[in-house]
């Protein structure tokens, strides 16, 4: 088995010394760490010795098309990617299109920095003149999807932004063209479903036949779906698909009223015969720094499973035999302690967890749950 690790960055909305609705600004860097979301972050990596094997930057590197904010973002989030010797694979968000004098949205920042979306040049023309592309590393293969494309003018912040016939027919095409015998992710900065539950819902934050496009990844054997935009992160299951809105690491624009933090994440997958896969989740708390997720009223768990592939009665029945003797001298055994000799577990989905919780009744086992923890005791 290989673990592999991917880490989520969104929505950083670097903007000017005085704006507000950020924790991170052109003046942030000199800021100490524990108020500076980017430095924070990679101190929390490094002390944690948590390897990266690629960054997803999943867009609004600035706010408001600001270039010094949108240069600082690029700059962090390269130094970040050099500090763990991995890719940088981004896609735009809206904030980082420049409205001009002419009143159009132009993309002159990104021209102004080179390897962008990843670090092929070739693959970048690709997503500049068809709109997506595909880059490959190691196991995996990231569809990189602009949903900035029908950014023309200001009125159209207001208006969903739309995936055509002839551009969903493109990428099928692609897909076909390009099999891969691995993990398939695909990044956007929109939503490509509606979560009913967000905070001020609006239609333009929806991509226009996303579920068409959910419908070929799934016919292509992708994994999951990820991207950014609300600021509130949410993990759904469509069909077999996961679909990861990942939150913001450092806007302050529906957190505090969603009273929600900042976030990053980190998928995890375990790389073998079959793929199992969690989703690790952190918060940034100004003046606290990255710190780990406690709370169990939280909207996302600091672990959600995103399935795992083995036998779920044959790896339970395999727990209860390793411990079977340790039940004679402790009262009950949580999942906490499970994870360290079988961090598989952290793979079960919800439904699995409930599979897991039911075989253990069958064995003569009572479940309890106290926070994030299964715990299990023995029936005398």
């Amino acid at each position: 088995m290989s673990i592999k690790r991917i880490l989520i960055i969104s929505d950083i909305h670097i903007g000017e010394e005085s704006d507000s609705s950020t924790n991170l600004t052109v003046a942030t860097p000199e800021l100490p760490t524990n108020r500076n979301p980017m430095e924070s972050l990679k101190e929390f990596l490094l002390e944690n010795n948590i390897e990266i094997d690629a960054i997803l930057n999943l867009g609004d590197v600035t706010n408001k098309g600001y270039s010094a904010g949108w240069y600082a973002g690029i700059r962090m989030l390269r130094e970040l990617s050099l500090k763990f010797d991995c890719p940088l694979i981004s896609t735009p968000g809206n904030h980082d299109y420049v409205l001009n004098a002419e009143g159009k949205f132009a993309d002159t920042l990104f021209k102004g920095v080179k390897d962008y979306p990843t670090p092929n040049d070739v693959v970048n023309g690709n997503f500049w003149s068809e709109g997506f592309c595909i880059y490959e590393h190691q196991n995996f293969q990231f569809l990189i999807c602009n949903s900035e494309l029908h950014l023309k003018t200001k009125d159209d912040l207001s208006k969903s932004p739309e995936y055509t016939e002839d551009f969903l027919s493109r990428i099928k095409d692609k897909l076909h063209k390009m099999p891969f015998d691995g993990i398939r992710i695909a990044i956007m900065h929109h939503h490509i479903i509606q979560h009913s539950d967000l905070n001020n819902p609006q239609k333009s934050d929806v991509i226009d036949n996303g579920d068409r496009l959910l419908k070929i990844l799934q016919d292509e054997g992708f994994f999951c779906v990820v991207h950014g935009h609300k600021h509130q992160p949410r993990i759904v299951l469509w069909d077999n698909i996961n679909i990861i809105a990942s939150g913001s690491l450092a806007s302050t624009q529906n957190t505090y009223i969603s009273m929600i933090t900042n976030h990053f994440h980190i998928l995890v997958f375990d790389v073998g015969k079959s793929v199992n896969a969690s989703l690790e989740s952190y918060k940034f708390i100004m003046d606290n720094g990255c710190q780990a997720i406690t709370d169990t009223a939280y909207n996302i768990q600091p672990v959600e499973g995103l399935g795992y592939n083995g036998d779920i009665r044959e790896l339970t029945t395999e727990i209860l035999n390793y411990y079977s003797s340790e039940f004679e001298t402790r009262p009950f055994l949580s999942t906490k302690d499970i994870v360290r000799d079988f961090p598989l577990i952290n793979s079960f989905s919800k439904k699995q967890k409930d599979d897991f919780c039911n075989i253990c009744k069958e064995l003569g086992y009572e479940i309890y749950i106290a926070g994030f923890d299964i715990l299990l005791m023995k029936k005398k």
